[in-house]
């Protein structure tokens, strides 16, 4: 039976976790300051650490504490996280509440870019979290060689007067920065004999032979080829703005800002989808569809192609399709191509490699120095591999030199979605 494996990549596929108990983990370039080696601290210590739940995982743990990959972490480095978690969609109202009563925990993750009164240099000046300069300078090896490395990570990790506030969350290449995609039936396309579409003539010649092939085989025609849910506010089938080289909103072209609708090529864009809709290749219900419905259309076996993000509409498709139907299979469609014969992505998230979250260290901590060095290690190789795919024989393996999960991820026995069993033994973003 063929499935899906959705595989979350860390940047280096080609190195295996090793396993001795006392090693080096990052090199020491100049002026990265010292080597960091494991365990941080022979004497076991223990940081308390506030950070959102996450959705995924509250559907099996009630505290980040019961993930494997923080318990091995433990083990590899000495320090134990405890963790306290606010009540999901309470987030900001429980964080304003910890800092006016100056109760601090050791750590804190939050979107200090975008949700700090004032912003992070606020933050330090009101004596929440420390400035981590010396520490990342310092203690910190392996973010010190990635932030040398792509020095442009430094201006969106600093506050205006050159301060490091959090260990930032970075997503440093384009597969980890784009979650979301054109996805298209496979199978259908197998039966029909086609081929992903790339252009949007061949999304057009695809989505037709969707309406009229009859690919789910029940002998009637309600095939709805391609159907629509709002990401991030913007209709899936605006998504096919990319085709003419363009965004559906403000979008960048080089140093220029600009806005989709006002450029001459909305107008073809607008012709072309007219005709889609006027032809049904489209859901007619797309300006008000939801997920639950576009979820509906896709596990009925009535949608051919829709656009959506990889963990929560690929992932969770493939595992509630598994038994209902084992020929069930999803791809991945590139963006089509522009005019110009190029690949144009105008989503937000992709333009971010430092997100505006991260993790800052307390003017509570009294162990500022083994923080930053924990901090540091899930920058390393081996901590991505850590923080991303779990322990290597458990939840993952290595195939080819490349990491493939096991099947208590993509099977798992407690009925988890892939994507909730991933956020069950790997550390889910909030």
């Amino acid at each position: 039976m063929k499935k899906v494996l959705i595989v979350f990549l860390c940047m280096a596929l080609l190195l295996s976790l090793m396993s001795c108990s006392t090693k080096k983990v990052s090199g020491t370039a100049s002026g990265q300051g010292e080597a960091l080696t494991l365990p941080i601290t022979k004497t076991p210590i223990t940081l308390t650490a506030w950070v959102a739940m996450s959705s995924r995982a509250a559907v099996s743990i009630k505290n980040f504490s019961e993930i494997l990959a923080m318990q091995e972490l433990a083990k590899r480095t000495g320090i134990t996280l405890k963790f306290t978690h606010p009540s999901i969609g309470s987030e900001k109202v429980a964080f304003n509440l910890m800092i006016a009563s100056n109760d601090l925990p050791d750590l804190i993750w939050y979107s200090w870019g975008t949700d700090y009164p004032g912003g992070p240099g606020k933050a330090i000046s009101d004596g929440v979290v420390i400035a981590l300069n010396n520490s990342i300078t310092k203690y910190s090896p392996n973010l010190s060689a990635l932030i040398k490395a792509n020095p442009d990570y430094r201006k969106a990790a600093v506050t205006d007067s050159g301060q490091y506030y959090m260990y930032p969350f970075i997503k440093g290449d384009l597969y980890s920065r784009l979650s979301a995609g054109f996805e298209i039936r496979q199978d259908w396309l197998t039966k029909l004999g086609l081929k992903i579409p790339v252009t949007i003539d061949d999304w057009y010649n695809v989505l037709t032979a969707f309406k009229n092939g009859d690919p789910n085989g029940n002998g009637k025609k309600d095939e709805i080829p391609y159907v629509s849910s709002p990401i991030t506010l913007i209709d899936a089938v605006q998504r096919f703005t990319c085709a003419w080289g363009i965004g559906s909103s403000f979008y960048k072209d080089g140093n220029t800002v600009k806005f989709g609708p006002a450029q001459p090529e909305y107008k073809q864009f607008l012709t072309t989808m007219a005709k889609w809709y006027k032809e049904g290749l489209i859901d007619p219900d797309y300006l008000t569809s939801t997920m639950v419905k576009a979820t509906a259309l896709v596990q009925n076996e009535t949608a051919g192609a829709y656009f959506g993000l990889v963990n929560s509409y690929m992932g969770s498709y493939t595992s509630a399709m598994a038994k209902k139907d084992p020929a069930f299979l999803l791809a991945q469609a590139p963006y089509p191509t522009a005019p110009d014969g190029k690949n144009y992505c105008f989503e937000q998230s992709v333009s971010q490699s430092v997100q505006t979250a991260g993790t800052a260290i307390t003017s509570s901590n009294k162990y500022p120095i083994e923080s930053a060095k924990l901090l540091d290690y899930f920058y390393s190789e081996e901590g991505k591999i850590l923080m991303n795919l779990g322990v290597e024989g458990t939840t993952f393996s290595m195939v080819d030199g490349k990491p493939k999960f096991l099947p208590i991820i993509t099977a798992n026995p407690n009925g988890l979605s892939l994507d909730q069993a991933v956020a069950h033994y790997t550390l889910p973003r909030p």
